[in-house]
């Protein structure tokens, strides 16, 4: 059971408002919109907790981290990728483990980071399209706000987000210079099956002369403000989805969420979009893994991953080579998660410009560009699960051989779903292994809570904590409807 100790002891608490009136004094009066821990890896290979803190304002002082254990903690202010659009002050400091801290100036708390992980929420596609949907806080078709507060009554050790966090401020097409629409490069998911690049310039929102550059409005509405119940409980692990390119809201993606700091050491250094110009105006960051007691979470950058082609193959073979590695390097008592946007093995319907996958029939296979990169380099053996999500349902490949990962699609949780394929539960060849393919059409997010010998169990929740569906790691199908 986690604790939130600000107090401490009497003289611990004396000394925490005696350094707490001196920042309070001290300090601008600048407000301070919101706060949260995420995990990064430093050059040790460590999981490493990073305190981020957003103040209104731009150029502003940055709060310090008041703590009833020790000094107060001296945060530093990350570059703002974008000032007229990014009106705030992210500021960033390493965090403790077993402890929770407060911004000074402010009521806002952070949680306490254990070191043990025994109970996991998992969230994908959260952001809310308004051309479909009611974004409001209130609203029954944008579940987000509903879903966080439900996962918060669970107190979850660590909360994973599998990317497209933003939706209302990344349009598929935008007006450059007057003229429009013109189509957002988006790594194929907008063009014809098989192509990969839109014909000509690679335009995005960020392009000289675009009439809708990220900005921070759209990143407060769709993810920040709604997240807030989640924030001062957990701390979070980040994956990036293809609506954080650089095309569409990737300056806001390293300027937020983006783990990459100086503060993780030698060689470290916060990342940023290139010039929408610029020859080579993509990123790929590179992957990392979370060590944590309990279990080992890869994290792997798919967002500019192709679903039906061949872009970014060799970089996507230098990304896992890599990323087995650094499994390698970890702990290797604990079964490893790999959290990354897109599917490795989505199960998709088969649409009218053919065969997206290498799998004959009526569906196809996605991620095509991972699954051609995995050919050189397949996952490490000690991978258990691949939690991803991209596609706007929940869906489940079951492997029959429990020496290959099950493949978990969270795409479920905020934007509005495209409908569930297959439509009912299939045993297919997925990878040359047969699997079982269930999914569901109802919003949700999971909880799963780790049990000895690498072995756990979940359910898919919704914003009532009803479950949807119930999962567990020993039983075959892994996933069945409650009865």
């Amino acid at each position: 059971m986690k604790f939130r100790d600000l107090h401490g002891g009497a003289s611990g608490h004396k000394g925490w408002l005696a350094s707490g009136m001196l920042l309070f004094s001290s300090l601008l009066s600048a407000e301070v919109i919101t706060s949260y821990v995420l995990y990064g890896q430093n050059t040790s290979g460590d999981a490493t907790p990073m305190a981020r803190v957003i103040v209104d304002g731009v150029d502003q002082s940055c709060p310090a981290l008041l703590s009833a254990h020790g000094s107060p903690i001296t945060t530093h202010a990350r570059i703002n990728p974008d000032p007229a659009h990014f009106p705030i002050t992210v500021c960033e400091a390493l965090y403790p483990f077993d402890q929770a801290l407060q911004v000074a100036n402010s009521q806002v708390t952070l949680p306490v980071v254990d070191k043990k992980i025994k109970t996991v929420a998992v969230f994908g596609d959260t952001g809310c399209k308004p051309s479909h949907q009611d974004c409001s806080a209130q609203s029954s078709n944008w579940p987000f706000p509903g879903l966080i507060k439900a996962a918060a009554g669970k107190d979850p050790d660590v909360v994973l987000h599998m990317g497209d966090y933003n939706y209302s401020g990344t349009p598929g097409t935008i007006t450059i210079n007057g003229v429009g629409p013109v189509s957002v490069y988006d790594a194929g998911d907008n063009t014809t099956q098989g192509m990969c690049r839109i014909p000509g310039a690679r335009y995005g929102q960020n392009s000289a002369g675009s009439q809708q550059p990220d900005s921070w409005v759209h990143w407060q509405a769709d993810f920040f403000s709604a997240a807030q119940p989640l924030f001062s409980l957990s701390p979070w692990i980040f994956a990036r989805g293809n609506h954080e390119l650089c095309s569409r809201a990737g300056p806001g993606w390293f300027y937020l969420l983006d783990p990459n700091s100086a503060l993780l050491g030698q060689y470290q250094q916060q990342l940023n979009c290139p010039s929408a110009d610029n020859p080579t105006p993509d990123v790929l960051s590179a992957p990392y893994v979370i060590d944590l007691s309990g279990l080992n979470v890869a994290v792997l950058d798919s967002a500019n991953a192709c679903d039906a082609g061949s872009l970014f193959v060799n970089s996507y073979e230098n990304q896992l080579a890599l990323m087995n590695q650094l499994i390698r390097n970890a702990g290797q008592d604990e079964a490893t998660w790999v959290q990354t946007h897109r599917p490795l093995w989505g199960v998709d319907q088969l649409d009218d410009n053919g065969n997206c996958g290498s799998d004959p029939g009526k569906y196809c296979m996605i991620n095509q560009t991972l699954q051609r990169a995995m050919n050189s380099q397949p996952l490490d053996a000690t991978v258990r699960l691949i939690m991803s999500g991209h596609m706007h349902r929940f869906q489940v490949a079951d492997f029959k051989s429990a020496k290959h990962p099950d493949q978990f699609v969270i795409g479920n949780s905020g934007v509005r779903l495209s409908g569930m394929h297959p439509k009912t539960t299939q045993k297919l060849i997925i990878d040359g292994h047969q699997a079982t393919v269930m999914g569901l059409d109802q919003f949700g997010f999971m909880a799963f809570s780790l049990q000895k010998h690498n072995q756990w169990q979940g359910e898919v929740l919704d914003s009532q904590s009803n479950a949807l569906l119930t999962c567990d790691s020993e039983h075959k199908p892994i996933c069945t409807k409650p009865d």
